[in-house]
């Protein structure tokens, strides 16, 4: 952070943004806002499986507290979508999705949002 001047850094911790993931599912977003939300390409999960995407946020570092939830989205399936943050480093975190169900697919995108707390 001690790149930025105070009054830059106040403006990204008070700021928000929407994001959209292009191509993939397991393509990476990135947003230097404090407050995210992210929609995803669609998904088809099968039950089980676990699929992953990086978040790029300056904000990010070792000592950063990250709240996360799930929104909504388009799902209507029998899919059960549980989130799991990993991989936390400096400028980046890892979102993990994994279908949860004991059956049926995960199917649609999925709306996130994220808040970073530094």
């Amino acid at each position: 952070m001690s790149t930025l001047t105070p009054k830059a850094e106040l403006a990204i911790r008070t700021t928000t943004n929407a994001v959209f993931q292009s191509t993939s599912v397991t393509t990476a977003v990135t947003s230097n806002a404090c407050n995210t939300t992210i929609t995803t390409q669609t998904y088809s999960l099968a039950a089980g499986s676990t699929s992953a995407f990086q978040f790029n946020n300056i904000l990010i570092n070792a000592d950063t507290s990250i709240v996360e939830g799930l929104l909504a989205g388009t799902s209507s399936t029998a899919g059960v979508p549980v989130l799991n943050l990993s991989g936390q480093a400096n400028g980046s975190i890892w979102i993990e999705i994994t279908n949860a169900a004991s059956s049926g697919t995960l199917a649609g995108t999925l709306t996130i949002q994220l808040i970073v707390y530094s």
